[in-house]
């Protein structure tokens, strides 16, 4: 068997070319870590006595921007921009691990076979 019948062989198998083949592992990661990350963040959202602001109230004083005479202290607006903070870092830093994995499983994938 010469050196071209090898090389054309090769040509005939789909997905045996790197550049052909897609490895989504990287994508999936990041899709994966972004969802949890930001599941993670709504849970270890800030809490005042036990109780965490709902999502609804959170997003109606972020938009709205609260009432002045239902929270004079303006302690509902801090709490709903902490949520915030928490959930969006959540993403974030979900997203990085998330991509990180899967470029390792990726890594590790194409070195295996």
């Amino acid at each position: 068997m010469s050196t071209q019948e090898n090389v054309d062989e090769v040509r005939e198998k789909p997905g045996s070319n790197p550049v052909e083949r897609k490895n989504y592992a990287v994508w999936i990661g990041l899709y994966l870590g972004l969802a949890l990350g930001g599941l993670i963040g709504f849970l270890m959202r800030p809490s005042i006595l036990g109780a965490q602001m709902p999502l609804d109230d959170m997003i109606r004083i972020l938009t709205e921007g609260g009432k002045p005479n239902e929270d004079p202290l303006g302690i509902g607006r801090a709490m709903a921009q902490s949520s915030l903070n928490h959930i969006v870092v959540g993403v974030i830093v979900g997203g990085v691990l998330g991509s990180v994995v899967g470029y390792v499983l990726k890594t590790l994938q194409a070195r295996k076979g």
